[in-house]
């Protein structure tokens, strides 16, 4: 088990008043585990527990289903919000009922218990924002992520009973763990949850509860986790009516983990007292602050206009870097730098800026991303409809290409049907945004090939990235990385976009279609 000593799994596996799941759970937990569960065998254990048939219910007919009609029966709450997302909420509504008789030796259980329902009820705004399907099971996983810390509270009477350990900050909870049994409440709760048998990803979101990076930049439940891991941080803000220092902070950390804006992140925290009114209904507890929320998400809104305004002046900086750039190359007449089909840049001219924009972004610590554009079937093309349908075609690719990027990008023909895109400046989250754009675009425009006769090209595209003049050593390895990316897209089906991972040691890439 990560994290785990032979001494504290033995220590753990001998103490008998360790927290465990009621009967109900136990069951849901053994369906969960079953590839073909059928809704009635979930349907069976809910009958079990009235009082958690008519939570679900509840559920079902909330705004979050937004149902025209009134959900009356199980079966139907089931078809609503999905086998999954009921074997989630029935676990959460099950082990919470549970948990919340737990008699505590030095944890603070009311500080506990507020922050693992603080973290819950923003967990669907946090997840809806990723656009994550699976927002119950998200929604469980944040709610039981320091389950670990009742474990070892069991085991450990004295470990936090220290009157200098402010349980409302993790960071210093997860520190005084280590320090002082070499091991932290998320390994435990990893391990708690494996001994119920719980699903995989949910263990392993709660191992990485407070340490999400530990899992590899390839590995498909790193988003999940961090989702987890930033409800906390959140909840944390909230209970310690955090200053702007550190609400940037968390800002900053969704944004470099997620992709999420700073009005993204505002919206979250928009929603953040809805959300816990929400769950207090269903849990009847009472848990809410609104002064708290409202001067939080004042807070947050002050700190995050500082931090847009920091990033105007350094897309401001970028720019001027950008012209520098470009004034290398004033000299050169504009006709030795096109390819004389297309318009765009030829690749002599294009050889010379991937040098000169890479070694920029080292030296500035800025973001750079080289983008492979592959026409699909172009031969098959070439052959059906002759070359000067072609030509038009590679004339018009040239145009769209140029129509969806930047003019501070570069946009060059590399070879044949094959062109190759400089874009200073972009991060990974920005590269995808671009990527999706040309795809779409390639996707809904047309081109003529006879009389009353039309059709649509469209387009495999491999994308690397160098994120603030990181991730790669040569512009040589970055330009292979970027054709293994196209490489990935074209064996994959074509017609869609993969980008590369570039401090993964697999060489793994990330398609999408």
């Amino acid at each position: 088990m990560i994290g785990m000593t032979p001494e504290l799994e033995n220590k753990l596996s001998r103490c008998s008043t360790l927290p465990s799941p009621p009967q109900v759970a136990s069951e849901l937990i053994e369906l969960a585990n079953v590839p073909d569960t059928e809704i009635q065998d979930v349907v069976k254990i809910l009958q079990k527990d009235p009082a958690l048939s008519l939570k679900i219910l509840r559920v079902a007919n909330s705004p979050m289903y937004a149902n025209q009609r009134k959900i009356a029966t199980l079966d139907q709450a089931t078809l609503t919000i999905g086998l999954n997302g009921i074997l989630a909420l029935a676990l959460s509504f099950s082990l919470v009922k549970s948990f919340r008789s737990e008699k505590t030796a030095g944890l603070d259980y009311p500080l506990f218990w507020k922050r693992a329902m603080i973290s819950a009820s923003i967990s669907r705004a946090i997840g809806e924002s990723c656009a994550l399907i699976c927002l119950e099971e998200l929604f469980m996983a944040t709610l039981i992520q320091d389950i670990g810390m009742l474990a070892l509270d069991r085991a450990y009477p004295q470990l936090y009973a220290d009157s200098t350990l402010d349980q409302a900050w993790h960071s210093r909870v997860v520190s005084h763990e280590q320090q002082s049994i070499g091991a932290s409440h998320g390994s435990v709760g990893c391990w708690l949850l494996s001994r119920w048998n719980f699903p995989e990803r949910l263990q392993m979101a709660v191992s990485t509860s407070d340490a999400p990076d530990r899992l590899a930049q390839t590995d498909d439940r790193l988003e999940f986790s961090r989702c987890v891991t930033l409800s906390g941080l959140i909840a944390e803000l909230y209970l310690t009516k955090a200053k702007k220092e550190r609400v940037m902070k968390v800002a900053n950390q969704a944004n470099e983990w997620l992709g999420m804006t700073a009005e993204a992140f505002t919206g979250i925290l928009e929603k953040l007292e809805d959300a816990i009114a929400e769950s207090e209904k269903l849990f009847d507890c009472h848990i809410h602050d609104e002064q708290t929320a409202e001067l939080l998400l004042e807070t947050a809104k002050e700190t995050l206009l500082v931090r847009n305004m920091q990033a105007i002046q350094q897309v401001e900086n970028l720019q001027y870097h950008t012209i520098m750039l470009e004034s290398r190359y004033q000299n050169l007449e504009e006709t030795s730098r096109l390819d004389s089909l297309t318009g765009a840049y030829n690749r002599s001219f294009l050889d010379d800026v991937i040098e000169a924009t890479f070694q920029s972004a080292i030296t500035n610590a800025t973001s750079l991303s080289f983008l492979f554009v592959d026409l699909d079937n172009f031969k098959k093309l070439n052959d059906t409809y002759g070359h000067q349908t072609g030509d038009s075609i590679l004339m018009a690719v040239g145009k769209t290409l140029k129509s969806q990027t930047r003019n501070t990008d570069f946009v060059g023909r590399y070879g044949g049907e094959e062109f190759f895109i400089i874009m200073p400046g972009v991060n990974t989250s920005m590269g995808a945004m671009v990527c999706e754009r040309i795809l779409n675009e390639f996707r809904r425009t047309t081109h003529d090939v006879g009389p009353d006769q039309s059709l649509i090209v469209t387009v495999s595209l491999g994308i690397a990235t160098l994120e603030k003049g990181k991730g790669f050593q040569h512009f040589h390895e970055m330009i292979r990385a970027a054709d293994k990316a196209l490489y990935a897209s074209k064996s994959g089906g074509r017609n869609r976009w993969t980008a590369f991972h570039s401090l993964s040691p697999s060489d793994t890439v990330q398609s999408t279609t």
